[in-house]
């Protein structure tokens, strides 16, 4: 991939597919069209290399460099929306299928009418006890953990410390169930079946 310089001194990004496109570029255009889209993409990986010699910088690990650019909290475990959990999911299996990286889920299901404040005490409870590499993600009454290099084992001790948690905040438990899964393991051979059982835990 070669850079050529239009007349305003921006850097175009130039490829064998691209030559023709390139001087069409502009935010809309790249957020729209695939090639353009990789072809910048690609080009952020190249230069992000000279930056960090030691590791060749991939599409995945590009995506959790911005994330962790974006984030608002630097202060304990972040909480996501619901809607970005398929997505964080699918870097998780990637970055454990090239490194070998353990992680597991942990989806809380909440009885039907527990209130705004008992569901934000939850939360809040949750983020002060986790570690600031795990994720929340919140739904209406799921709430779904993220845990990077955690084994089956610690995840187990942590379901019963939550469940102590609940028990002493709450005369009555809010849980209505708590599910878990860890990766890798021998009943999952393929990737989808834990973005198949993340589907499920929503129904």
């Amino acid at each position: 991939m070669a850079d050529k310089f239009n007349e305003t001194g921006v850097t175009q990004i130039v490829g064998s597919k691209d030559s023709q496109v390139a001087p069409l570029m502009n935010y809309t255009a790249i957020t729209t069209h695939g090639e353009m889209a990789s072809a910048f993409v690609n080009h952020i990986i190249h230069y992000s290399r000279r930056i960090i010699p030691d590791h060749k910088i991939t599409i995945e690990d590009l995506i959790t460099i911005c994330h962790a650019a974006l984030e608002k909290d630097q202060q304990g475990v972040t909480l996501l929306e619901g809607k970005f959990l398929r997505g964080r999911i699918s870097e998780q299996l990637a970055r454990a299928r090239r490194y070998n990286e353990i992680f597991s889920l942990i989806v809380l299901k909440l009885r039907s009418g527990v209130n705004d404040a008992s569901y934000e005490a939850i939360i809040d409870a949750l983020r002060e006890r986790m570690r600031r590499s795990d994720m929340v993600f919140t739904f209406r009454n799921r709430i779904f953990l993220m845990l990077p290099h955690t084994d089956l084992t610690a995840t187990v001790r942590l379901i019963e410390r939550l469940r102590g948690l609940v028990q002493l905040s709450f005369e009555e438990s809010p849980l209505e169930e708590v599910n878990h899964l860890a990766f890798p393991s021998p009943d999952i051979t393929k990737s989808s079946q834990v973005l198949d059982w993340a589907e499920d835990q929503l129904r």
